[in-house]
């Protein structure tokens, strides 16, 4: 047994990616046992994929790492197709990983973001709608290794995940072996990107997009770990919104906006 990757251009949806990893990553949390196939990704970039199926031992799901060595910085988010999410993730080379369980509905469709030193976690069962799981601060090297992950549970077995509509924007694209390819990069200044002003805010910040909404939005702010402090719906047509944050501790905050048909974009705000 061990760990193997392959690719299957003629399939449905893009192609499909097999991993398999024989790997039990039940068993440490200072290391990663799990068969990883990834691509450098250098600054911010996300990953989305499908998880069609995964043997009944194991898990498979996304991973951005700082390295491929044994003990690096990263972040993952895994499901079993049940209605369990496991997240991991390590700070510090070397230190213990921290691993959580989300209970969500058919976790399907999976996503991770990397968002300057943040990682964003998020999993759909549809594919065109994408729901908040985590938010983890992971400080890696401006490049790093993102691609698609698999393990087992189990001591001596193996275990087989397949993905499909793999897609990867940011600096690089995920193409190992002939595989798909996209390079669309998702600039912080493009698709009518929000700012905040001022920033630092001591009362109120306001939340201003360069030209009216085409269609609806919700900013949602979260504090350092991920909580919910507010959220709005927003309408076609809005164009500023003023919040006021003077209840709120100081500290680093961060406003979650997302427009219909675009993908998530997470602005930092600091509360004097």
């Amino acid at each position: 047994m061990g760990n193997g990757y392959a690719f299957e251009p003629c399939s449905n949806n893009g192609g499909e990616f097999f991993i398999t990893g024989s790997g039990n990553n039940a068993i440490s949390t200072t290391t990663d046992n799990v068969a990883f196939a990834g691509q450098t990704l250098c600054g911010d970039g996300m990953i989305t994929a499908k998880l069609e199926s995964i043997t009944p031992n194991g898990y498979g799901g996304l991973m951005i790492r700082e390295a491929t060595a044994a003990g690096s910085k990263q972040a993952s988010l895994f499901s079993n197709l049940t209605n369990v999410l496991r997240h991991e993730y390590r700070s510090m080379t070397n230190a213990p990983k921290q691993v959580q369980a989300f209970y969500r509905p058919f976790p399907i469709w999976l996503r991770l973001q990397r968002q300057g030193d943040w990682i964003f976690a998020d999993y759909s069962t549809t594919g065109s709608s994408f729901s908040y799981v985590h938010a983890v601060y992971v400080p890696m090297q401006n490049c790093v290794e993102i691609g698609l992950a698999s393990f087992t549970y189990l001591p001596n077995a193996q275990t087989e995940a397949v993905f499909s509509n793999v897609s990867v924007s940011g600096t690089a694209s995920f193409a190992v072996d002939g595989g798909p390819s996209d390079s669309e990069f998702n600039s912080p200044n493009s698709h009518n990107s929000p700012k905040l002003f001022p920033n630092p805010a001591s009362d109120a910040f306001t939340l201003a997009f360069p030209e009216a909404l085409q269609g609806e939005a919700t900013a949602t702010l979260r504090n350092q770990i991920g909580q919910v402090v507010a959220q709005r719906q927003l309408e076609p047509g809005d164009v500023t919104t003023e919040w006021n944050v003077s209840r709120l501790p100081a500290g680093l905050y961060l406003m979650d906006v997302r427009q219909e048909g675009l993908p998530p974009q997470v602005l930092r705000v600091v509360k004097q």
